[in-house]
């Protein structure tokens, strides 16, 4: 329950109050549907818990349908169980989305 969570971020004197500190905030979160460690609902629980505090929808991206194991994959890491590369850039669209947001991200030039 993110309430009991929330309620204790709200009200205990040494948590920076999240009203003020997450309205702002850009979050990515990313709980893949193999991973062992945090079983559903945690990161959607994660990701309620931003758009709690956030003051537009939008700025909390939830991705939950991509079959990893945990972890946040390159585009070298396999899907579960496969040894092919999936070609999920997860770094690139936590970048995108936490930072490049309001433009096109652009390669890196290669030396």
């Amino acid at each position: 329950d993110i309430n009991v969570l929330a309620k204790y971020a709200e009200t205990a004197a040494n948590v920076d109050n999240p009203w003020l500190h997450l309205a702002d905030a850009r979050s990515f979160v990313f709980g893949p549907t193999h991973d062992r460690c945090y079983k559903p609902p945690a990161m959607a629980n994660v990701a309620a818990f931003y758009w709690k505090y956030a003051a537009h929808s939008t700025q909390v991206k939830l991705v939950d349908d991509q079959p990893f194991p945990h972890t946040l994959p390159t585009n070298s890491t396999p899907y579960f169980n496969q040894s092919e590369p999936a070609g999920y850039d997860g770094p690139g669209h936590c970048l995108r989305h936490v930072f490049f947001h309001q433009e096109e991200m652009k390669p890196a030039i290669p030396e």
